[in-house]
């Protein structure tokens, strides 16, 4: 699901956040997805409870899941399959964002 977004795709659910969501001391909220950028332009970071991006100057982005499971019997594998699962909950969450609120992109 991960080529499912895009650096386009990111801009738009942060311009949709500040534009519907809730301005807070951690950010713009809606619907569990916080977005807070640094202030300059150059990076940006959406999440919630479990999931972050952050956005980069570059166009780069990069997925941290914020648990790992701690059961010491499951193997490599199985981890990855376990934030990749995250991974996929989180970008279904923000394109769940873009079909329910109107956005712009420039």
């Amino acid at each position: 699901m991960k080529n499912q977004i895009n650096v386009r795709t990111l801009l738009d659910v942060f311009e949709t956040l500040r534009r519907h969501g809730v301005a807070t001391e951690a950010g713009f909220e809606l619907d569990d997805v916080v977005g807070t950028d640094t202030g300059d332009g150059y990076s940006l970071r959406l999440s919630d409870a479990d999931v972050s991006v952050d956005l980069n100057f570059h166009n780069t982005y990069h997925f941290e899941v914020a648990d790992e499971p701690t059961n010491i019997n499951l193997t490599e594998q199985d981890v990855l399959a376990h934030k990749e699962a995250k991974i996929n909950r989180f970008i279904t969450k923000m394109l769940g964002i873009l079909e329910k609120y109107p956005h712009v992109s420039p």
